[in-house]
């Protein structure tokens, strides 16, 4: 069956506790509307139903596609977009109304935050051509899209408990929450971490952050360096911290400060190892994925985006 309107709407409705699905069918549709953008919804059901949405959307026809919900409803889209087959990604334009949790790639891409100014870019259709990360898990060869970033260590296991409880409100107070509760169990990894060959990082670590955009958690500014689009991954390690340094310094991880503090190590190049004899927790774009150890690459402008 052929595309029977130009783009193509993926709602997650539990979006921030309910609030994409709210949103949704109470402003953004009647701003569609308003507008005179003709397009064709459907909402998520299950976790990873917006990555098998965006590969039936392609195989339709259409050419515009735009993910309504949080970051990790985006990463299914990105995912469906380059898994399928039928034709190059590039020839699909892609549009975020952020609606969740954190919100940090549409912070990196510069939306504004206001429905109506995003639901006019995209009947404008200006677009930027963007980078993506690729994680391969070391041994078993599974691969994950990113657009935004990918965690390891400390922030994973934050976005792990965080999404075994969906139920709960989001937003940066409920992240915070988890962070506390995480910090007290939590016990630094002893890892390896190499950037294009040449190791970077070894011994006992906090977390670290492999990115194309500059925020993570809820507006955590923890790669103030990262640019979308010049073709590198950006990497933020903090060594093994007690407990009183990451509390004193979270004002700083909101900020980018944090970074000049000489427990943390910058660096970027276009492949990223990281691997430990205890297996790590990995989150990517804020969705918790299986423990392992990791290889992270780039590709270059691979994503058209509404901006």
């Amino acid at each position: 069956m052929k595309a029977s309107s130009s783009i193509f709407t993926i709602v997650n409705p539990v979006a921030a506790g309910g609030k994409a699905q709210a949103d949704w069918r109470q402003i953004i549709v009647k701003l569609f509307e308003e507008i005179g953008i003709e397009c064709e919804e459907i909402f998520t059901e299950r976790p990873g139903h917006a990555f098998q949405l965006t590969i039936e959307a392609v195989k339709r026809g259409f050419k515009t596609i735009i993910a309504v919900g949080g970051d990790g409803t985006a990463n299914e889209v990105v995912n469906g977009l380059l898994h399928q087959e039928e034709i190059d990604p590039l020839e699909i334009t892609l549009g975020v109304i952020p609606v969740g949790r954190g919100n940090d790639w549409g912070r990196s891409l510069g939306l504004p935050e206001d429905y109506r100014k995003i639901v006019e870019r995209i009947k404008e259709g200006r677009t930027v051509y963007q980078d993506v990360g690729v994680v391969i898990y070391n041994g078993s060869g599974e691969k994950r899209y990113f657009m935004n970033a990918a965690g390891i260590g400390f922030s994973a296991e934050v976005a792990h408990r965080a999404n075994r409880a969906r139920h709960r409100p989001r937003g940066t107070l409920t992240y915070l929450l988890n962070l506390l509760i995480t910090l007290v169990k939590y016990r630094s990894k002893d890892v390896e971490i190499y950037v294009d060959g040449e190791q970077a990082f070894k011994g006992l670590f906090f977390t670290a952050l492999v990115g194309v955009g500059k925020y993570s958690g809820g507006g955590m500014k923890l790669l103030p360096e990262a640019v979308l689009d010049d073709g590198l991954l950006d990497v933020c390690i903090v060594k093994d911290v007690p407990m009183f340094k990451v509390l004193r310094n979270i004002p700083r991880i909101y900020d980018g400060s944090f970074v000049n503090d000489p427990d943390v190590i910058l660096a970027r190049g276009r492949e990223i190892r990281i691997s430990s004899v205890e297996l790590l927790h990995l989150e990517v774009d804020g969705e918790s994925l299986a423990p392992g150890n990791f290889t992270f690459s780039i590709l270059p402008g691979k994503l058209r985006i509404i901006a």
